[in-house]
């Protein structure tokens, strides 16, 4: 709350804030760090809470848990290479739906497979952590603002002393790592 107020206190001020307000007043820009956010804080939280399971639970040492994470990074890497050919073909929303959808069909298989097993095998991650990998990779990680919807301002050259189309994201970035590791607990 405080960063709020003091951002309207500089805007009240006719200085220039770190974060325009206005920015929130933009629905689809709304959708889009509503989306980001919960992009990250599914990635984090999935990271975080399958990667203390392995160690503290199943004690297996940094090594072996990274390996068992290999298909989640794999489906990443996959679904992102593959983000240009599936934004040309279907719309932002579209792939947006379609990659959470399947981000959760991903932690569902992984509860699934896991849970109630007192002693699973490693390669019984592979299936969640794949599905979760794909759909975390489909969804579009552009700007919140989709192709041809500017807001105003847009394109304009930054002060010198920021970064302003960073800032939404770097805001998003900063907040949700640390609350995809903290929630868990």
């Amino acid at each position: 709350m405080w960063f709020f107020a003091s951002v309207r206190a500089k805007e009240r001020a006719g200085k220039e804030p770190l974060l325009s307000t206005a920015l929130f007043r933009n629905r689809t820009s709304n959708l889009g760090l509503i989306t980001q956010n919960t992009q990250w804080l599914l990635l984090m939280g999935v990271s975080f809470v399958v990667s203390a399971y392995l160690q503290v639970v199943r004690h297996y040492d940094a090594i072996q848990t990274g390996v068992i994470f290999t298909p989640g990074t794999a489906g990443l890497l996959a679904s992102s290479l593959a983000a240009e050919r599936l934004a040309k073909r279907y719309p932002q929303r579209t792939l947006i739906l379609a990659g959470f959808l399947v981000t959760i069909a991903g932690v569902g298989v992984l509860l699934a497979l896991v849970t109630g097993i007192s002693s699973p095998a490693p390669w019984i991650f592979t299936p969640g952590l794949l599905l979760i990998g794909l759909g975390l990779g489909a969804i579009p990680a552009r700007g919140p603002c989709p192709a041809g919807r500017r807001p105003a301002g847009a394109g304009e050259p930054a002060p010198a002393t920021r970064d302003e189309p960073r800032a939404p994201l770097t805001l998003t970035l900063s907040v949700n790592v640390p609350l995809g590791h903290s929630l868990p607990h």
